[in-house]
């Protein structure tokens, strides 16, 4: 089986192509700028008739008015699969893009999905409701449950694992900050809080937090010196390579836990 990644320059050409891969990946932002670009050129992704698409994290697609939802929707194909672990998020409408994508008639009509499931939940007519969306499902979703799947029992092991010495120095830092945002809250906005509540759990997870732009010059306000001596050792745009997971300190105690474990696996299981 072949197979070519349609992706940044990497761009499938079938027009004079003989052997025409069995299989193309590629990514919803791709298909979102292709179908920008198709309303004035050409587009081989658009244009060409597909003998399956399948979705995954299909859930992506839920605004059917988002030109994401819009783009995919164009795709051309004899079969469209949809693979999602979370297919309604918010609203039952999250449905909608699904059923437009795929192709499933009359309910991929935004007005009949509105007129003889939506309205029904606005009439709290719950039962009814229930009743009509669980007969549509059946006919196009197949569902595994875990009981269905009879997955082995889950095994969860807990393990406190205390910063070191630079850690915990550098995590008390970047604290208090935070804590006095989180007391400015109620004054504030939500996603500020989350952020600032996520350079902590960075942190636990990391080992260090880099700030980024004009955070930096805010240094003095959260541990000068080590700060920098963090920064210019590791950026976590940086991919790691092989060295990375040597015994170098850089690497956070959180980390060097997770790796034991992996390590540690296989001889448990001998």
């Amino acid at each position: 089986m072949t197979y070519f990644v349609h992706h940044g320059k990497s761009r499938l050409d079938l027009s004079n192509s003989k052997n025409p891969p069995d299989v193309v990946l590629t990514t919803y932002e791709t298909i979102e700028y292709e179908g920008r670009r198709a309303l004035s050129s050409p587009c081989t992704i658009l244009a060409h008739y597909w003998k399956r698409i399948i979705l995954d994290e299909a859930h992506i697609i839920r605004n059917h008015s988002a030109s994401t939802a819009k783009a995919i929707a164009r795709l051309k194909a004899w079969a469209r699969w949809a693979i999602s672990g979370t297919p309604v998020q918010n609203k039952l409408t999250d449905f909608l893009g699904l059923f437009i994508f795929l192709h499933f008639v009359p309910y991929n009509n935004p007005k009949v999905f509105d007129d003889e499931v939506s309205q029904l939940w606005r009439d709290n007519s719950v039962e009814d409701a229930t009743k009509t969306f669980k007969k549509l499902l059946s006919s196009v979703m197949i569902r595994w449950t875990k009981a269905i799947l009879d997955l082995p029992a889950r095994t969860d092991t807990v393990l406190r694992i205390p910063f070191d010495a630079e850690e915990e120095e550098y995590y008390r830092c970047a604290e208090q900050p935070v804590i006095q945002s989180l007391d400015e809250f109620f004054g504030g906005s939500l996603p500020n809080a989350i952020q600032q509540i996520n350079k902590l759990r960075l942190i636990c997870n990391l080992g260090l937090y880099v700030p980024r732009g004009s955070e930096l010059s805010q240094a003095t306000t959260m541990g000068g010196s080590l700060q920098e001596t963090l920064a210019t050792r590791v950026s976590l745009d940086t991919t790691p390579d092989a060295s990375f997971f040597d015994n170098d300190p850089k690497i956070s105690s959180k980390v060097r836990a997770l790796i034991q474990q992996i390590q540690a696996y296989p001889a448990e299981k001998q």
